[in-house]
């Protein structure tokens, strides 16, 4: 819809409902904009939510995987000495 559409219809609905029921009408649109507007929030929300939850459980298992990966297993340094012990190379 173009400007001079709406400019049309609100003409009308001022004829036909006039000045006093036009404000009411206004109100309530007002108010069912509003509580649309809400609820769109709402659910932009929770898919957001949901998004984050299921990047976190992702994570989540990628950790528990790298750590039951990890057990059971010593890595060693090129120098052949187990990972976090330093040698003095004389």
């Amino acid at each position: 819809m173009d400007l001079g559409q709406v400019i049309i219809i609100l003409v009308i609905a001022y004829i036909v409902l006039g000045p006093e029921k036009m404000m009411e009408v206004a109100t309530k649109l007002g108010e069912f904009g509003r509580k649309a507007r809400e609820f769109i929030d709402e659910i932009k929300m929770q898919a957001y939510i949901e998004n984050v939850n299921k990047k976190v459980l992702e994570l989540e298992k990628e950790q528990s995987k790298e750590i039951a990966d990890g057990e059971g297993t010593s890595q060693s340094s090129t120098d052949g000495a187990p990972s976090g012990t330093k040698t003095e190379n004389n």
